[in-house]
């Protein structure tokens, strides 16, 4: 009879049937691509499940191995053992057969983002119709890599942060385990397409959910990988013994603290509102649950690889975010000058147009109301010269008061018509001083704005420099504790681990050195 576990696998297996032929029972198809010790404890669950399972790997001495050796894991989830004729391992892609991959697990590290994204393009084929790229890396930024290369509906991430040792070339161990493996996608994809590889992967052994809030996981895995592998590298020590040391404590909270102000700035955040919080869980639950696990860059020196690139593409990476907040805030500081420049230039030739009208429109007026009084005067000088034609004298015809009456009449329009014309030339002297107030007024309101803005401009770079003098005096102040703690773990120390510490002190020396030389350089 079938146990529970074999129930389950065959009722996972049954969901993936070809297409073209319903009734023919097809397995999930996964390739692994990177034979590390990630790759081989996720390809051990794998095969439990019963996925049909491809490896990839470079060196022809770990092909080799898992050939004659088969597939062995050991640890806390119990022991795993595949033969070699359940999968078939590969140094390239092209020794791959004409496959169809259902998922394919990116397990390299994150400085060969490229290089495999790359590979994998070139052989787009393996990847099936709705296959799914699965980016099992620490770090950030390997999903962008891989989306120059592909869609980004096909690209997901998985957070791991489960201990997996690799003591020889085709054997695993699970160290430690503090959380389900999460994978989801950073570009609003559905979360469920993965579902199935997840299901197979707990099935197997090791806990695996998909979540919708994969970047909050990786932030927290990045504080969690830059706080713990360089320092544990560096001092050849499992992560449980960096927590019992107050100088070393004293390092992790710094890095931690640093690397949260990068990710708020950079506009990510993760499950922790400070960093204070996540310090709590990692020194309480993090490290207690991994603290036997020694971190894989210590691993790669151990076995003799280039550790040095993983800690330079955790650093590049956050100081890249970093200098994109900077530029960033410099490009929308300048664009708010320019906009307050620009306001009130405009605000200046809205008014200036406004006066132009308003002058165009008062002579008009005036114009109007000339020519009216003259065509009177006209009419005036009509009715005279007809009266003269027909009267021959006009004192002989027209009654005495009646003449007087049109000079009098005829002297007042001329009277008003001058009186017209030395208003309009007053109006137009007025308008003319007006305007001219006007723009001095628009310049003077103009100067006071640019002068508030620049005084505004002064203050916050006042306290800028005040803020950067007191961060140099701050970062001073943590070198030279940095360096008496250090002088005093040489003055109880011998061998390595002195010589270790000495260099760590001179380095320490130089960088207050050139702290001081920037103070002066900077303020």
């Amino acid at each position: 009879m079938l146990g529970e576990t074999s129930i389950k696998t065959h009722i996972l297996t049954k969901v993936w049937r070809k297409r073209s032929n319903p009734n023919k029972i097809k397995a999930m198809v996964v390739l692994v691509y990177g034979s590390g010790a990630v790759g081989l404890g996720l390809a051990s669950c794998l095969l439990k499940a019963g996925a049909d399972v491809d490896l990839i790997d470079k060196e022809e001495e770990v092909v080799e191995s898992l050939c004659e050796q088969g597939l062995h894991r050991t640890g806390i989830f119990g022991d795993f053992r595949a033969d070699s004729s359940r999968f078939h391992n590969r140094a390239s892609l092209q020794d791959l057969s004409n496959k169809e991959y259902d998922y394919i697990l990116v397990c390299t590290k994150s400085f060969d983002s490229y290089v495999a994204a790359k590979d994998l393009a070139d052989h787009k084929n393996l990847l099936g119709h709705e296959g799914k790229i699965v980016l099992c890396q620490n770090g950030w930024g390997n999903a962008e890599i891989f989306t120059t290369f592909f869609e980004q509906e096909r690209i997901y991430n998985a957070r791991i942060i489960t201990g997996f040792q690799k003591p020889d070339k085709h054997s695993v161990v699970i160290t430690v385990h503090a959380d389900a493996i999460r994978i989801g996608s950073l570009f609003d994809v559905k979360s469920s397409y993965t579902e199935s590889l997840c299901r197979f992967i707990s099935e197997g052994g090791v806990p695996c959910e998909v979540t919708d809030e994969i970047g909050k996981y990786l932030w927290s895995k990045m504080l969690y990988n830059c706080a713990l592998n360089p320092l544990g590298a560096l001092l050849d020590v499992p992560y449980g013994i960096l927590a019992e040391y107050e100088y070393t404590r004293y390092i992790m909270d710094n890095i931690v603290q640093e690397v949260f102000a990068v990710m708020t700035s950079s506009g990510y955040d993760t499950h922790f509102q400070t960093p204070e919080a996540f310090l709590n869980v990692f020194y309480s639950r993090l490290v207690p649950d991994t603290a036997q696990h020694r971190s894989s860059m210590l691993q790669d020196i151990e076995a003799g690889k280039q550790a040095a690139e993983e800690l330079r593409a955790f650093r590049d990476k956050v100081l890249q975010e970093e200098q994109s907040y900077i530029d960033a805030t410099a490009e929308m500081r300048q664009l708010k000058n320019k906009e307050t420049l620009n306001k009130l230039l405009a605000q200046e030739k809205d008014a200036n147009k406004q006066a132009e009208l308003i002058r165009l429109a008062s002579e008009q007026e005036i114009a109007d109301r000339i020519a009216v009084i003259r065509n009177k005067i006209m009419s005036l000088d009509d009715a005279e010269a007809q009266l003269l034609d027909e009267q021959g004298n006009l004192r002989a015809g027209i009654k005495q008061e009646e003449y007087d009456a049109i000079l009098l009449a005829r002297q007042k329009l001329f009277t008003e018509l001058s009186d017209i014309e030395n208003k309009q030339t007053q109006n137009v002297q007025k308008n003319a001083e007006d305007q001219l107030k006007a723009r001095l007024k628009s310049f003077d309101d103009a100067l006071k704005n640019i002068k508030d803005f620049t005084d505004v401009f002064f203050e916050a770079l006042d306290v800028a420099n005040q803020r950067q003098e007191e961060r140099y005096n701050e970062a001073i102040e943590r070198s030279t504790q940095r360096q008496s703690a250090l002088q005093e773990e040489i003055d109880n120390s011998t061998g390595l681990r002195r010589r270790f510490f000495e260099q760590q002190l001179e380095s320490e020396i130089a960088n207050a050195q050139k702290l001081e030389k920037a103070k002066e350089e900077n303020l």
